[in-house]
């Protein structure tokens, strides 16, 4: 999966992340939409997974994500907390 495909998919939607890196052969991409919340994007395979950062080396993370609508609903909970 392309990062930046993404990030243009979602700003048509109304996300805005603050930042973004696009992957490669040995690491999944990443896009940072707070201090506490980031989404992995695999190069390869596989769904995006949230994760947020719950205070004390502690985080929570989700099932992967293959539905883009199903995803903003998760990354909008993520974000609202």
């Amino acid at each position: 999966m392309h990062t930046k495909k993404l990030v243009l998919q979602l700003k048509t939607i109304g996300i805005e992340p603050i930042t973004w890196e696009e992957g490669n052969a040995s690491n999944d991409g990443e896009i940072t939409f707070s201090d506490l919340v980031h989404v992995q994007v695999p190069t390869f395979d596989g769904g995006l997974i949230i994760w947020k950062n719950l205070g004390n080396n502690n985080f929570s993370i989700s099932n992967p994500i293959k539905n883009l609508v199903r995803f903003k609903h998760e990354l909008d909970a993520a974000l609202s907390i």
